[in-house]
């Protein structure tokens, strides 16, 4: 039989119906030779339907509605995150590649009633406020006193007079504080072969032609019959060093410097001149240097071409504030034609703000310097004043002619109180027994505590300040080997300071809220050296919802030799 004969012998009756949920029939057919045409039954939804249909729709659309906001937020917050990135890492790729013109320590104020106590991770309580009893010291607001930037005095510019040294870290604050002592110390390096130092055994120190030596010696103690070795002390001529204080019943006792440990260099300080906002001054000698009105440029005479020099100085101070930090932004761009646009990377410039800068009078929310020829600008003066919305996108014009294939540095400060801030390990530590010693000086911040535990195990402990917490540094000691004692060195062995603080006892002194290394071997002889290893850059702003936000970039720098 052929499936057409098969077909055909169907009886007349409907083959299909096709039904909805409801029972409702949406079409039908039948066979051919006869009956019904096939024909559709119109459906449709019921008002009920619709309505939940249309429920379900404005839900969808509410709900988006409300998340796209918080959606722009967060991605407005990543942007933000994004950009503080980048300019942290360029921020340090930029110290690296010039780490031997860092300074040899960033450091807490030293007018606070505890300087060494500021912890490198802290965070103001209240970002608003600068009042000490409602925000204490802080990582943010505090970390301003910059110990020896060195650099050398460069060659002046084809239209700059006078040779010039931009502050590296910010800012500076006047060279002098109200009851006129210095703030700012400007000092040439004496190298050693011009020093002709000498210490003699009971630690005397003599040298020419420097007003201080730093210097580096070893000294035997005949108590516990050890050498140990001191780093970047500074003493004036015929002075005594400090270790030859040191006497610490039934613990330690000075003996004598160790014969050829001694090396060093020498400081020779320069007159420090405060600049004049109506009449500009010039150094009119080899050893005077001018600080100039706005804090960001010092002025050599050129004779100091050449000269290798450190400075110290306190970052710019805010009265408004308490005298705490100011909050700069800082930030370089190559000037390529007059007049120029600049794009500031911190949008949100809070144009309402005056910088705290001494302007003879003028008033500026942006404030930059030629890196080159430390010619200054601010607004009214080459920069022009903010328009209609010019200052929320961070857009700057300026007008510098002369600063054309140049580097300007540019200052400002934002709503969103955005701010970078750097920390560095202090180059060399100090025993904490030559510390407890010293004539002079504040040495607390950069000193170690030498813990041999007594459980035996003869495992040796190295304890910090808590604003070196977080770092990073780098021990050399020696120790015993082996059933014959066998001396060895170990040198660089890196320890990253442990940021849990702890309380001891150390030659029955009690120590609160220290923070430690553990070195890798047993029976630890000399510690002949701790230096400084890390460079952090941290990142500090607010969101929207006022949140005060940080982000770190840390590294490791070379090992390099002090001197």
């Amino acid at each position: 039989m052929s499936i057409r004969q098969s077909y055909n012998s169907f009886p007349r009756r409907r083959l299909a119906a096709i039904y909805s949920r409801k029972d409702r029939v949406l079409y039908s057919t039948t066979l051919p030779h006869g009956g019904r045409s096939a024909r559709v039954i119109p459906t449709g939804m019921t008002m009920v339907e619709v309505l939940v249909a249309m429920t379900i729709l404005l839900i969808g659309i509410w709900a988006l509605a409300t998340g796209f906001p918080k959606l722009l937020g967060v991605l407005s917050v990543e942007e933000k995150r994004t950009e503080m990135v980048n300019l942290l890492e360029s921020t340090v790729e930029q110290h690296k590649r010039n780490a031997h013109n860092l300074p040899l320590a960033i450091r807490g104020d030293s007018t606070l009633a505890a300087p060494e106590g500021i912890h490198a991770n802290s965070k103001p309580d209240d970002p608003d406020s600068g009042d000490f009893g409602i925000t204490p010291a802080n990582s943010r607001d505090d970390i301003v006193e910059i110990i020896g930037e060195s650099f050398v005095v460069p060659a002046p510019g084809p239209t700059a007079p006078y040779p010039v040294h931009i502050f590296q870290q910010g800012l500076a604050d006047p060279p002098f504080d109200v009851d006129d002592n210095a703030v700012t110390q400007v000092y040439q390096i004496v190298l050693s072969h011009s020093l002709n130092l000498q210490v003699t055994e009971d630690g005397l120190v003599t040298f020419d032609n420097a007003d201080l030596a730093e210097i580096s010696y070893a000294w035997w103690d005949d108590i516990d019959l050890r050498t140990h070795y001191v780093d970047g002390e500074v003493i004036a001529p015929n002075g005594y060093v400090d270790a030859s204080n040191v006497d610490i019943t039934g613990h330690h006792r000075f003996h004598r410097v160790v014969e050829g440990s001694v090396h060093g260099v020498g400081r020779q300080y320069f007159t420090v001149i405060e600049d004049d906002p109506v009449t500009p001054v010039n150094p009119l000698a080899l050893g005077e240097v001018v600080q100039d009105i706005t804090g960001a440029v010092l002025r050599f005479h050129p004779n100091a071409v050449g000269l290798q020099m450190r400075v110290n100085y306190t970052l710019r101070l805010e009265p408004q504030r308490y005298d705490r930090r100011a909050l700069l932004m800082t930030e370089e761009h190559r000037i390529i034609s007059a007049p120029q646009t600049i794009q500031l990377i911190s949008s949100h410039i809070d144009d309402e703000l005056a910088l705290p800068l001494d302007l003879g009078g003028d008033e500026t929310s942006v404030f930059a310097v030629d890196i080159n020829t430390g010619e200054t600008y601010w607004e009214g003066y080459d920069i022009a004043e903010f328009e209609d919305d010019e200052a929320a996108h961070g857009i700057v014009h300026i007008d510098a002619s002369g600063a054309i294939g140049h580097d300007l540095r540019f200052y400002y400060a934002t709503t969103d109180q955005d701010l970078v801030t750097l920390q560095k390990a202090p180059a060399v530590f100090v025993d904490r027994i030559v510390v407890a010693a010293a004539s002079v000086g504040d040495l607390l911040y950069r000193s170690y505590l030498r813990d041999d535990r007594i459980d035996g195990s003869d495992i040796t402990d190295l304890w910090f300040e808590p604003c070196n917490a977080g770092h990073t540094v780098a021990v050399d000691y020696t120790y015993l080997y082996g059933p014959d004692a066998e001396k060895r060195t170990v040198r660089g062995e890196m320890h990253t300071i442990n940021t849990e603080p702890y309380d001891i006892t150390v030659a029955s002194i009690d120590y609160d809220d220290v923070h430690g290394i553990t070195l890798d071997y047993d029976n630890v002889q000399e510690i002949i050296a701790v230096r400084g290893m890390s460079l952090k850059a941290r990142a500090w702003w607010r969101t929207p919802n006022g949140r005060l936000v940080t982000l770190d970039v840390d590294t490791v720098l070379a090992l390099t030799p002090i001197y």
